[in-house]
């Protein structure tokens, strides 16, 4: 190799030049159109994209799907290198690390049609019971925010049932999920969807992971950004949605 070719090697940043890592594991869960189970492995909007950036890094890795508490937890104990697709909050930059966003993601409140509490209401924290499923971080979120009748569902269907029957007021979820479901039921034609806030959803990576390689995350996130704008091209448009 010529010296200057060693030079050249020496001056470019190290992540440009790093060699692939052994395989990594990543958890996600069943969370349509982001993420669902295909054979032995995961399609959807946030699946393809990390697959495509991985495939582009030439970076070995496994998925597996598992509830969505317990796909976070694997990172949190070390189990597992990364786990996506989640919006970010304070408990998990806590153990890993955010990466670039990979799909966008809207929290919303449905209510059925003639609700006598609106999310607008000043009282509405105070008078309406509201739910969001185990594991989000909405439901975090609105326990936070002080929500006396809050409940946990255990997936989207129960808590789109809970709305249904009027057993709450309000629920919370994604956008696209909760249109996703209400499709697939054939339901939601008399539900209300107020926006609440745009959350947009990221990969974390382990801190473990990433601070023993400084230059995995700005190659995945190069990669990521890449991969959108090639969907953004073949589709003649802005992002895919779904």
């Amino acid at each position: 190799m010529s010296r200057w070719w060693m030079l050249l090697l020496w001056l470019m940043p190290s992540w440009i030049v790093a060699q692939p890592l052994p395989p990594l594991l990543l958890t996600t869960h069943e969370m349509p159109p982001y993420s669902m189970r295909e054979g032995l492995g995961a399609t959807g909007l946030a699946a393809r994209r990390v697959d495509c950036a991985l495939q582009a890094m030439q970076q070995p890795f496994q998925l597996r799907l598992l509830p969505w508490k317990r796909a976070q937890h694997e990172v949190q104990l070390g189990r597992a290198d990364g786990f996506f697709a989640g919006a970010r909050n304070v408990e998990r930059d806590g153990y890993a690390v955010a990466s670039a966003v990979i799909a966008p993601q809207q929290w919303t409140w449905f209510q059925r049609a003639g609700a006598t509490v609106h999310p607008d209401d000043p009282d509405f924290r105070f008078r309406a019971i509201v739910a969001s499923f185990l594991g989000a971080a909405m439901y975090d979120h609105l326990k936070q925010q002080g929500y006396p009748g809050l409940m946990q569902a255990r997936d989207m269907d129960q808590l789109i049932d809970w709305l249904l029957t009027g057993k709450v007021d309000a629920v919370m979820a994604a956008d696209l999920v909760m249109a996703y479901h209400l499709q697939r039921r054939g339901v939601g034609s008399n539900l209300i969807a107020t926006p609440y806030r745009d959350k947009p959803l990221v990969v974390y990576f382990s801190k473990t992971l990433v601070a023993a390689n400084p230059g995995f995350l700005p190659r995945f996130n190069e990669a990521v950004a890449n991969c959108i704008a090639d969907e953004a091209d073949q589709s003649g448009g802005p992002e895919l949605q779904l």
